[in-house]
């Protein structure tokens, strides 16, 4: 079952928009509740895995606009309709905080070093399992080679990030969603 997507790779019936995504809020968020609406109704969803229909979409121009995007993705978390996909979003999110907090110790209490190791092994070994097949299937192996390399800034990027999703002003299609 999905949860999640973006409008660079999702496509539906106009029979399904009209069903189950007319009173969706104007959010960054929507497309994602339209998928889940989908999902939980008995209708098909299906992910196409065929590298011929990946849409390649441009990143965004500057620090700021990426910035900008990650806080609106962040902010979407909490939006979700599936209760269990926002526990989930939650317990990641923690899992983050913790293994970051436990590495910023390290220095001072070594003693954290076998669950804080152990914990960024387990995340290291499941995220790469995932991320190597998705690679393979999607015939994208060679951007594993920034799969290490980006752990070290990933988790602080995911802690920085989804608190600051939850605060302040956010900007979407040139207005201001919240």
């Amino acid at each position: 079952r999905p949860n999640l997507c973006n409008s660079a790779n999702v496509a539906y019936r106009r029979s399904a928009y009209e069903c189950w995504g007319r009173d969706l809020p104007t959010t960054p968020a929507a497309d994602e509740m339209l998928i889940q609406r989908v999902a939980a109704s008995r209708e098909e969803v299906a992910f196409c895995a065929d590298p011929a229909a990946a849409v390649r979409t441009e990143p965004m121009s500057t620090p700021g606009a990426f910035w900008q995007q990650r806080r609106r993705w962040a902010h979407a978390g909490g939006q979700y309709p599936d209760l269990a996909l926002q526990v989930f979003v939650i317990v990641a999110y923690v899992f983050y905080a913790l293994l970051l907090g436990g590495v910023a110790l390290l220095p001072v209490w070594p003693t954290l070093f076998p669950a804080v190791g152990g914990a960024l092994a387990l995340k290291v070994a499941g995220e790469g399992a995932l991320l190597t097949l998705a690679c393979r299937r999607l015939r994208q192996s060679k951007l594993m080679r920034y799969f290490l390399p980006a752990q070290v800034m990933q988790i602080p990027y995911v802690v920085a990030v989804g608190a600051a999703g939850q605060f302040g002003k956010l900007r979407w299609k040139g207005r201001r969603v919240r």
